[in-house]
């Protein structure tokens, strides 16, 4: 690889040391779901409580979607001072349109019903107690977005440390929040569990906020100004592609949450599923801070094969590490005392998570590969992607509703061939555009 001037040539270990700090703040952030769920598990009535705690996070990302792509947004245009104004405005508009959906779905009973209950056919003791949950969250989505934003930031000035600190603190509270609202004031556990996620995001969010002042100071108002600036209509045709794909990806979580529903044993799918995901999330969070690496380290044609490699080294070990949890009983002893599920529910989500073994390592892929895309501001093919992966999941749960397929082995595998199918197109995508730009 060559290298111009006094730069310092990209290498496996540096990709390392920019990526760890990143990947920790994504297993701290995806390790609170199972601790408290576990929670959750030792409270009255567990099962009742993990299905409406589960359609909880299921529409809270959901309506949160939009927003969650803030932080590539920034990572790839908060390039000097005006940028940054216009990025902070339309993230500010974002997140009050996000905050009225909100108070829609917590406190707007037939807006609430309409979908829940009549459209997801969830079972209406769960429906009921998960309102009380959304009526908690309704800041959920503006707290995401004013983190996710500043966080963008810290990535493109190289300040990673500071997100993995945040996290941490976020976990800290999450976790010690919803542990004193059930077993000290004995809340509900859909309450206590929605509690403890608020507080924690609430509580990132002023950290980060506050990390970024020094980067603010020192880096970004001392970027030269360029003649041509960044305007509102530049952010919003680079991250409107980008929310519509983030809307379609979490939009999988509520329509296998429907198939489940309709699917045998319902109960106990909904009440297994959150801990499939939950765990699952645990597998991908390698994954996701591939990213935010792409667009930070793609300066040069040179550093390509540097960062292939490394993605795929990241890929292999996630679903890697995962397989053999499976094949040994290590998943199951994680299953049964980390995250205190119950024996019949236990069995189920072993079988989810068998189904879903390859997601981890096509997450990866594609991850990368949206990477590549940000980099070139061709984000338009990372919304096709995602509405390809969105068709097949309905195609595979509306197919395991009508045969009466078991509903967590469905939902695993439709979310591991989606997740391979859009990898596969995004790939190809991006070795089509490489092509062309080499013979332009």
């Amino acid at each position: 690889m060559t290298t111009t001037g006094t730069e310092t040539p990209l290498t496996q270990s540096r990709l390392f040391w920019f990526w760890i700090p990143l990947f920790l703040s994504w297993l701290l952030m995806t390790a609170e779901g199972p601790i408290i769920h576990a929670a959750l598990t030792r409270l009255p009535d567990s099962i009742v409580t993990l299905a409406a705690f589960g359609i909880v996070m299921s529409l809270s990302v959901t309506i949160e979607s939009p927003v969650i792509m803030l932080l590539s947004t920034s990572t790839a245009l908060a390039d000097r001072w005006s940028s940054y104004l216009v990025l902070r405005r339309f993230t500010i508009h974002l997140n009050i349109a996000m905050t009225v959906v909100a108070l829609l779905f917590g406190f707007c009973d037939p807006f609430y019903d309409a979908l829940v209950l009549d459209l997801l056919k969830v079972p209406e003791k769960i429906a009921e107690a998960a309102q009380e949950g959304m009526k908690i969250m309704v800041l959920w989505s503006a707290a995401i977005g004013w983190r996710r934003f500043h966080q963008g930031l810290l990535i493109r000035y190289g300040a990673t440390r500071q997100i993995t600190i945040g996290t941490a603190i976020r976990c800290f509270f999450a976790i010690s929040s919803a542990f004193t609202a059930g077993f000290v004031f004995e809340m509900s556990g859909v309450r206590a569990g929605s509690i403890g996620l608020m507080s924690g995001v609430l509580t990132e969010a002023l950290f980060i906020h506050w990390a970024t002042g020094q980067v603010k100071r020192e880096k970004l108002a001392a970027m030269p100004e360029q003649e041509t600036t960044l305007s509102y209509g530049d952010v919003a045709r680079f991250h409107l592609p980008l929310a519509a794909t983030s809307i379609m990806s979490l939009l999988a979580q509520p329509l296998i949450t429907a198939g489940l529903a309709r699917m045998d044993q319902p109960e106990r799918s909904l009440a297994a599923w959150p801990v499939i995901f939950s765990m699952l999330l645990i597998f991908r969070s390698p994954a996701f801070a591939i990213p935010e690496l792409v667009i930070a380290k793609t300066k040069a044609l040179a550093n390509d094969a540097v960062i292939r490699r490394f993605c795929f080294s990241i890929a292999f070990l996630s679903s890697g590490i995962m397989a053999l949890l499976l094949i040994f009983p290590g998943m199951e002893w994680l299953l049964l005392n980390a995250t205190g599920l119950k024996p019949e529910l236990t069995e189920l989500a072993l079988v989810g998570l068998l189904a879903c073994v390859t997601m981890p390592f096509f997450q990866t892929i594609k991850n990368w590969q949206r990477g590549i895309l940000m980099t070139r501001k061709e984000t338009g093919h990372i919304y096709w992607g995602m509405a390809m992966n969105l068709g097949l999941i309905v195609v595979l749960v509306a197919l395991g509703v009508w045969q009466g397929w078991s509903g967590v082995t469905t939902g695993g595998a439709a979310l591991a061939a989606a997740t391979a199918l859009e990898s596969a197109y995004l790939y190809l995508g991006t070795r089509r555009g490489k092509q062309n730009s080499q013979l332009a």
